[in-house]
């Protein structure tokens, strides 16, 4: 597994080397296969994931049924992070659109370092607070800049350029 990928998540990138050490010691590898479901909206969360390689998407029912397409993750990113604070049912969908391989981290494995490391729980609250404060969303490929009114607040423009995949942020 590569564990400079994992270092550089924004969640684990404040940790000192002792603790995210102590992290990545529970990690567990998941292999998927295209189309392979991580979780389902409504599941008990108990982990957080994150790409090692390939892709997942991430998609919520809509009240008629159908899905919509929240996101596309990749190599890098992380996706599940707030059942390492609050194992709630899932808010969404994770599907792997591509064979991938993660490494899982459990809300158990967390709080156990918690209870030896009380300090570490300062320093993923730095990360979080540094999360919330930035526009993270821009940050995934969105799948359809041609319909605001799916789009979540704050409301996100497309530029005129259709080569351009990024939204800006009106705030």
């Amino acid at each position: 597994m590569d564990i400079e990928v994992l270092r550089r998540a924004p969640l684990f990138a404040t940790l000192d080397d002792e603790a995210f050490r102590l992290l990545t010691d529970e990690l567990t590898e998941v292999d998927l296969s295209r189309g392979a479901s991580v979780f389902r909206e409504g599941d008990q969360g108990d982990q957080l994931y994150f790409i090692v390689s390939g892709k997942v998407k991430l998609g919520r029912t809509s009240p008629d049924g159908r899905e919509s397409l929240l996101a596309i993750l990749g190599p890098g990113e992380l996706f599940g992070e707030m059942a390492l604070f609050d194992p709630s049912p899932r808010t969404a969908t994770a599907t792997a659109v591509s064979e991938t391989r993660l490494a899982g981290l459990k809300n158990e494995s967390l709080n156990a370092l918690l209870r030896t490391r009380p300090e570490v729980s300062a320093q993923l609250l730095q990360a979080l607070a540094a999360a919330c404060a930035a526009p993270t969303i821009p940050s995934r490929t969105w799948c359809s800049p041609t319909s605001p009114a799916a789009w979540p607040k704050p409301c996100w423009t497309w530029p005129t350029d259709s080569a351009a995949r990024q939204p800006t942020v009106s705030w």
